[in-house]
């Protein structure tokens, strides 16, 4: 073999291992591309659940809001005592929530709603109950009870109305930054 082939045989081995390094390194860096995309995909499939899971709770809770809000508009006016026997439901946000599956939400404004929303919630489902006890009182007196109770009622009435329809407004508001957040990932 003279001196220009083993020249020739060496520069090509080389070129050869070149060529198969990059393919390797290129291929492990797709691997790499790859999974981060699917993992992304993913959490954003996760996330997309999530909210339009919460956002079907919270639809429903506007609907009960507007019931328990008819109910006591209409005891209001006409001084009676009603018990709506609505409450909100909150098992989904609980269940996502006590999963840490919240932390998929990257929008940390409608998180910080999300968690409004629910105190809201949690606020005017204690003054139902103290409502829903002074009601079940009067009741079982036959409605005759003092006019401090009477008074108390009735201001626990128009309070918890107010806290209803300010919670009412602002789940709506919530809603519809979910809206915009769910149309946002699923393009």
């Amino acid at each position: 073999m003279s001196d220009g082939q083993a020249g020739t045989t060496s520069f090509t081995w080389l070129i050869e291992f070149a060529i198969q390094f990059v393919g390797v390194v290129l291929g492990v860096l797709l691997g790499f591309w790859l999974d981060r995309w699917w993992e992304r995909r993913s959490k954003r499939a996760n996330t997309l659940f999530i909210l339009t899971a919460i956002r079907h709770e919270l639809l429903d809770n506007v609907e009960i809001m507007n019931r328990i809000s008819a109910s006591l508009r209409v005891t209001v006016e006409s001084n009676d005592f009603a018990i709506p026997y609505d409450h909100t439901n909150v098992s989904t946000w609980n269940a996502f929530y006590a999963s840490n599956s919240m932390q998929s939400v990257t929008n940390t404004k409608l998180l910080t709603n999300l968690h409004l929303v629910y105190s809201y919630f949690d606020g005017f489902e204690t003054l139902y109950g103290r409502y829903l006890s002074l009601a079940y009182f009067a009741i079982r007196r036959g409605l005759r009870m003092p006019e401090e109770t009477i008074k108390e009622i009735a201001l626990h009435q128009s309070e918890l109305l107010g806290k209803i329809e300010q919670a009412r407004d602002f789940t709506r508001k919530v809603i519809s930054e979910m809206d915009s957040e769910i149309v946002r990932l699923r393009t």
